[in-house]
């Protein structure tokens, strides 16, 4: 990611340049393409002023923050407000990209027999799944805080279900068609 710091009525700081760096980087990693950030500091009558302007992705990001306290405390809101904007941003392409037409339909069986012996299902939700690589779907499920997502591997075209273990690793359940 290419950051460019502007500085306006203050004097450059190394520890300023690196707490930015640190900062604007945490979000490249949501964001597939390379990004280009430009940051503007400024102070203004007792008011320390960050901006941020993102661009890549085919898309642009834009976010000011002012805080009276301190350059670290409006660079770290303008963070959380960029972060906020590229999460609606990620959920709303992943959205677009969901294939309605295939859907994958998750029971839930009750552990109780009703009179013929037969469980019954208590509730039903449906999954859209779209293709991805491995890292896609680590990424979306981390997106959507779900303990699984079902989704097509990318090269197989096969489903596949990724989960979260309980040591904070993943799971992959591959499938396979009949016979092969």
């Amino acid at each position: 990611m290419e950051i460019s710091i502007t500085y306006r009525h203050v004097e450059p700081n190394e520890t300023l340049k690196e707490y930015i760096e640190e900062k604007v980087s945490r979000i490249k990693k949501y964001l597939s393409q390379p990004m280009k950030a430009d940051v503007i500091i400024s102070l203004e009558k007792r008011r320390f002023i960050a901006e941020v302007n993102l661009a890549g992705d085919k898309t642009v990001f834009n976010s000011k923050e002012v805080s009276q306290e301190n350059f670290f405390e409006a660079i770290d809101l303008v963070i959380d407000k960029l972060m906020t904007q590229v999460n609606r941003y990620k959920t709303k392409r992943i959205k677009k990209k969901v294939s309605p037409d295939l859907t994958i339909r998750h029971d839930i069986i009750s552990v109780e027999t009703s009179e013929e012996n037969q469980p019954k299902v208590i509730q039903t939700e449906n999954y859209f799944v779209k293709p991805m690589t491995i890292e896609e779907a680590i990424m979306q499920m981390n997106l959507l805080k779900n303990d699984f997502l079902v989704f097509i591997e990318a090269q197989s075209k096969r489903v596949n279900v990724l989960y979260q273990r309980r040591d904070g690793n993943y799971g992959l359940i591959e499938t396979k068609g009949y016979g092969e």
